[in-house]
């Protein structure tokens, strides 16, 4: 018998080993996270693991995945060299960011603890690893998520020094941990954490800013973004969410969005700009709207400012990983062509700025406050985008959307 060329067998390989990947994945949506055995489950391909196997060899499978949302799953295929790049960067970022963790299992670079170490908390969480793995990554999380706990008062407030930042990530870390070991420890909270949102939304226009209704009488995009991610993923956890929550929310996208078909999202109103784009883009798929014209202006703003290794970036707000972190997250659920032009720029952009021993620099006039830990953490959400690790990358749930009942728009 004839043996095939070494590019045809490959080729071979890469498609069947997508399609099992599509299948566990498929299994674990149907059915929720699967158990998990003595040995240690891979929470990327399902497959058990050796006590100390370092979980970013499961997740080298996925490299070839074509997802697991249609096209929105589709991976963009790299070169062999440019996919070393990215586990060299990859781990590099892990181990930086590993070392950060204060004793006591917490991070904090500026201020704002919670807030500093839900983000950490997510960033093992979309690369694969769980509290349960004997690695120096799982220990960490485990780590981070037993301080977590104890951060949380008796009505629910989960707030330090970032506020409704800290309530919403915190949030939202505790609600996707939940969602993929089932600990009850990590679930028993997120009734009190949701209501906490309920109590400081704004009863007008949605939304919240950073202490929350009645201290804030307005509403921006920034914080609103993360509340809607804690929410949604909380519904998609089990939690029960009162339907007023997610009908605010439409209304104050609704307020600052602006462009042909809406599109076009600013901080407060008026004035767009990508950041917010991305931002309010996200939001709408979380919320179950369905593609149409709306989703489709704002894919297309943002790849007119997508990443770019080979130019300089127009600094502003809290700087370009915040805006890459978020268009990823939206472009990547938005899938198609879109996707994979952001994707093709995203990665050889985020690995050339990346500093030698693994973290990003905060930047932007809000570089002091953000710090490097939370510069560093929303780049390797980006990185870890395409791996599915998260449960908020796989929204199911839905919402109350009105446009989540009809045909697509356009």
């Amino acid at each position: 018998m004839k043996k095939l060329p070494n590019y045809l067998a490959t080729a071979i390989w890469i498609l069947a080993l997508g399609l099992f990947c599509n299948d566990l994945n498929a299994q674990r949506r149907g059915g929720g996270p699967a158990p998990r055995p003595s040995g240690g489950l891979s929470s990327v391909t399902g497959g058990i693991v050796g006590q100390n196997e370092h979980l970013s060899r499961n997740r080298r499978s996925l490299r070839f995945s074509f997802g697991d949302r249609g096209d929105a799953g589709k991976a963009v295929m790299s070169s062999a060299e440019m996919m070393r790049m990215q586990e060299a960067s990859r781990e590099r970022a892990m181990s930086w960011l590993t070392k950060q963790q204060k004793e006591d299992g917490y991070w904090e670079h500026t201020h704002g603890r919670v807030a500093h170490t839900g983000m950490a908390i997510l960033c093992y969480l979309s690369n694969g690893d769980l509290p349960a793995d004997h690695t120096n990554n799982g220990k960490a999380l485990s780590k981070g998520l037993a301080w977590l706990l104890t951060q949380i008062r008796d009505n629910g407030a989960l707030q330090d020094g970032d506020r409704m930042y800290g309530q919403a990530i915190g949030t939202l870390a505790l609600s996707e941990a939940y969602s993929l070991t089932k600990d009850p420890a990590y679930g028993k909270p997120l009734d009190d954490l949701i209501n906490v949102f309920l109590k400081t939304q704004n009863p007008e226009t949605g939304g919240w800013r950073y202490y929350g209704y009645p201290t804030d009488k307005k509403s921006d995009t920034s914080v609103t973004g993360w509340v809607v991610m804690a929410i949604q993923s909380a519904k998609m956890a089990g939690v029960k969410i009162p339907e007023e929550l997610s009908e605010k929310n439409e209304v104050f996208l609704k307020h600052v969005s602006t462009g042909k078909a809406g599109g076009i999202y600013g901080y407060t109103a008026g004035k767009a700009k990508p950041s917010t784009t991305s931002i309010g883009m996200y939001c709408q798929q979380l919320m179950g709207t369905r593609k149409g014209k709306r989703q489709d202006e704002s894919a297309s703003y943002l790849n007119m400012h997508r990443p770019d290794p080979k130019h300089s970036h127009q600094v502003v707000g809290c700087g370009k990983y915040h805006y890459w972190f978020y268009g990823t997250y939206a472009m990547y659920l938005h899938g198609g062509r879109s996707w994979a032009d952001w994707d093709d720029k995203l990665h050889p952009a985020l690995i050339k700025y990346q500093e030698t021993d693994g973290h990003w620099k905060s930047e932007g006039p809000h570089a002091k406050k953000t710090g490097d830990v939370i510069a560093t953490c929303w780049a390797i959400m980006a990185l870890n985008a395409k791996y599915r690790c998260l449960p908020i990358l796989n929204p199911k749930a839905g919402g109350s959307s009105s446009d989540s009942n009809k045909p697509s728009e356009g």
